[in-house]
């Protein structure tokens, strides 16, 4: 699944959500900057509807981990609707 923040009409940032790349079944997180550089943190959407600068793959994990399972993994997936920042 691929994921952009948006601010009048500009990508602030991409993120990708990967499945089925490992063998564990959990997810993977890449985020992407505006020129298309992988990094490490970027502004993420929070589920208030603001954005927060934060690490990835750090802050994807906390939306993505099913706590409803021993042990806990990352295999939530729920591709969200779009939030408007501006």
């Amino acid at each position: 699944y691929v994921g952009e923040a948006l601010l009048d009409g500009q990508v602030l940032d991409t993120e990708i959500l990967m499945t089925k790349t490992r063998a564990d079944g959990a997810l993977d997180f890449l985020a992407y900057d505006p020129e298309g550089r992988l990094v490490d943190r970027g502004d993420f959407a929070t589920a208030g509807g603001d954005t927060i600068m934060a690490a990835a793959p750090y802050v994807c994990t906390s939306c993505h981990l099913n706590r409803t399972v021993r042990p806990n993994r990352f295999d939530v997936q729920f591709p969200l609707m779009a939030v408007d920042v501006d």
